[in-house]
């Protein structure tokens, strides 16, 4: 379970540093 659980936070915090990278150019693009 714990390895469930510490797979599932980074997987998460891969998902936010996507999201970050994604979302910086379009803010700075506008």
């Amino acid at each position: 379970l714990a390895t469930i659980v510490s797979e599932a936070v980074t997987f998460s915090d891969w998902v936010r540093l996507a999201w970050d990278s994604l979302r910086s150019p379009l803010c700075c693009s506008y």
